[in-house]
């Protein structure tokens, strides 16, 4: 059963963070333009935007075959610089457990067994979300290094313990929006075309 990225909570605060983060399936949120980040000192690579003079090569998508977890400390600073720079009054955001993505030649799998804690205008936020699925991704013809999901299913429905909040996906494994993908030896990471935000993830074993 498909599940709505964007989740309606009963307070503006929560409603900024479920909504706003959980954009990655679709076209960014409207405010300040954001300066693209740099990369780390780790040498974590950033999504590529693709050239229209180029042919598509997929080096990425080749490197991007195998396990990986998120980077959530990673994850939540840029949580944290975007809805602030919209004005939004979160005090602090932070995520645990984990969050792990599983690329085949043709296939991916996803997991989350996460929690999500914030303050937002002074009011604590916190939840769990667990859920597992698999599907297929496709090479989009578009443009390099950038890739489209098909046939998604979860093998393990979500399970949020306060439905009022939802933990943000990096992409709609159910949705149509292209996903943008860098990979170099072991980082990998991900945004959905159109996103605020990018998924970076570390190779596995």
């Amino acid at each position: 059963m498909p599940r709505p990225s964007r989740i309606a909570v009963p307070f503006i605060g929560a409603l900024a963070i479920g909504a706003l983060l959980a954009g990655c399936g679709g076209a960014a949120p409207s405010g300040p333009e954001q300066e693209p980040r740099e990369e780390s000192a780790e040498g974590t690579p950033e999504p590529r935007e693709p050239s229209p003079e180029q042919e598509p090569v997929n080096q990425d998508l080749a490197c991007m075959i195998g396990e990986w977890t998120l980077d959530l400390a990673d994850y939540a600073v840029q949580s944290q610089e975007y809805l602030t720079s919209l004005g939004i009054p979160l005090e602090s955001i932070a995520f645990g457990g984990s969050h792990t993505l599983s690329f085949t030649e043709e296939t991916f799998s996803a997991g989350w067994d996460m929690q999500t804690d914030a303050v937002v205008h002074g009011v604590p936020i916190a939840t769990s979300f667990e859920a597992a699925g698999l599907g297929e991704w496709i090479p989009d013809s578009d443009g390099e290094n950038r890739f489209t999901t098909s046939g998604w299913s979860y093998t393990v429905e979500p399970a949020v313990s306060d439905p009022t909040l939802e933990p943000p996906l990096i992409f709609d494994p159910a949705g149509s929006t292209p996903i943008i993908v860098g990979c170099v030896g072991d980082s990998l990471s991900i945004r959905a075309d159109g996103a605020p935000l990018t998924g970076n993830f570390t190779r596995r074993g």
